[in-house]
């Protein structure tokens, strides 16, 4: 089982610099892939914003799916399990070789197309996928349920299995007006006691009618003929002493429709299997593919939020042992911790581990952070806009990196440029903020105008204070930046 870790740097001179750098800081730790990106359209930033999201949610259910057929593949080839890894390919690939040397299917989803129409492409795609997989998974699990139930009738105990194709025709009075013809389970532990009183259990019964006609390693079944009146009377009477009598009729018809019921649920069975391995492997391919995809695209939106345009960034692929984790974030985080400075913590490496059958994905969503923080799509979207202005703020007015934070650091970075930002324009000095609202958890001019603007309406949310904030803020940069 292999694991990946797909990461996004920017880029230096070219991304190809970004890579052989990278690849070279690695060397000895992992194996260094680059993850190819076709020239995709970017759009609005609203639009990026909102993929981002839906990206995420589209990883995860096509990720559902393609676990749904790699296990389900391996649930219909049962015994034949040293088959599956054969069939999970992408392409006809290996998946690590596919990952490793992943290129972009301009012919499934073309690089013309906007990222939004490439998104629902795939999500359409696999919500065929799975709803297929559905109706041929549930009609090819009832002939298989349905001829397991009968199989398990035909070979289990004596006390609930078919009794039909161990008797025969001449082990039974037929068509007799007054007599009828019983099978009865007795204990192996109770033979002698049946046969010295089965004649006695009621009146009515044939003496020296009863004979053994099957015996499992638990009991013996026998035949008594006795008079058809007394057989609810026998049946009480027997199952005092610990005799089953099994309800059996004996019909020729009725167990020769029994075992052409079982030969054709058989042949059923083998007409789906090739079809539906056919399809599984298809589908396989295809979902996985689209999975593979989805993670780009993803990088491709994640990395343009965050390091801004033009595009100018290099996504790459480690594959790390588990004795190297930790020198490669700690790699990792030594050649990047100059993005500290735009916002983001160092500890970026916390992700979803995606695991499937004979590999597993270890995968960056770059600013995964603030989403559980940053419920607000407007405030979400603010913290984007800012990030792309964020490298044009004069140094002077940046949140250094020793700055105290009490707040998660992932939401006070972002605004602290905005809160240095508007003091800096503002000219207010901290020790005013501090008298107005000297709160220990909000210690801090990283939400200096939020704090002031919640003092003069405190009705009104945190989260309202900080849109109302961060909405001001951003537009004096926006003016003072852009011309």
């Amino acid at each position: 089982m292999a694991e990946y870790w797909l990461i996004s740097a920017p880029g230096d001179k070219t991304p190809q610099q970004t890579y052989t750098n990278l690849k070279s800081r690695m060397t000895g730790l992992t194996p260094v892939f680059s993850l190819q990106l076709p020239e995709l359209k970017v759009g609005t930033l609203d639009t990026l914003v909102g993929l981002s999201d839906d990206l995420g949610k589209l990883d995860g259910f096509v990720e559902s799916v393609t676990r749904k057929l790699a296990h389900y593949m391996g649930d219909v080839l049962e015994e034949h399990q040293d088959r599956v890894r054969e069939n999970l390919l992408a392409n006809g690939q290996d998946l690590s070789n596919f990952v490793t040397k992943f290129q972009w299917d301009t012919a499934k989803y073309p690089t013309k197309q906007s990222l939004r129409n490439l998104t629902e492409i795939i999500s359409k795609q696999i919500t065929q996928i799975e709803h297929d997989l559905k109706s041929k998974a549930s009609a090819y699990n009832a002939i298989r349920g349905t001829l397991a139930s009968l199989e398990r009738k035909a070979t289990g105990s004596l006390l609930t299995r078919n009794l039909g194709d161990l008797v025969k025709k001449e082990d039974f009075v037929l068509d007799s007006e007054y007599l009828t013809t019983q099978l009865v389970v007795v204990p192996k532990a109770l033979t002698s006691e049946w046969e010295r009183v089965y004649w006695k259990i009621t009146d009515m019964v044939v003496p020296e009618s009863s004979k053994q006609v099957y015996e499992d390693n638990d009991h013996g079944l026998y035949t008594v003929t006795l008079f058809k009146k007394v057989v609810d009377e026998f049946k009480l009477h027997a199952r005092d002493k610990k005799f089953l009598v099994r309800e059996f009729v004996y019909d020729e018809q009725a167990l020769e429709a029994g075992k052409n019921e079982i030969t054709k649920l058989e042949s059923d069975k083998k007409k789906q299997f090739g079809p539906l391995v056919r399809w599984l492997r298809v589908n396989f391919s295809d979902s996985f593919i689209a999975w593979i995809h989805v993670k780009a695209l993803r990088v491709f939106v994640e990395s343009v939020l965050r390091y801004g345009l033009p595009v100018n960034f290099q996504a790459m692929l480690l594959q790390p042992s588990k004795k190297t984790y930790k020198k490669i974030k700690d790699m990792l985080d030594t050649c990047y911790q100059h993005l500290d400075n735009q916002g983001f913590s160092s500890s970026m490496y916390d992700a979803n581990v995606c695991t499937i059958t004979c590999l597993s994905y270890h995968t960056l969503s770059l600013h995964s952070q603030l989403d559980p923080i940053l419920t607000s799509p407007r405030l979400r979207q603010l913290v984007v806009q800012l990030l792309l202005l964020s490298d044009r703020i004069p140094v002077h007015c940046r949140l250094s990196h020793s700055s105290p934070l009490c707040f998660p650091e992932s939401l006070l970075m972002p605004f602290a440029l905005l809160g240095r930002w508007w003091l800096y324009k503002s000219k207010m000095s901290s020790a005013t903020i501090f008298s107005v609202l000297p709160l220990e958890p909000f210690a801090s001019e990283v939400s200096a105008v939020a704090l002031r603007h919640h003092v003069l309406y405190p009705l009104i949310t945190w989260e309202q204070a900080l849109v109302s904030a961060a909405t001001r803020a951003f537009l004096s940069l926006k003016e003072s930046l852009i011309p």
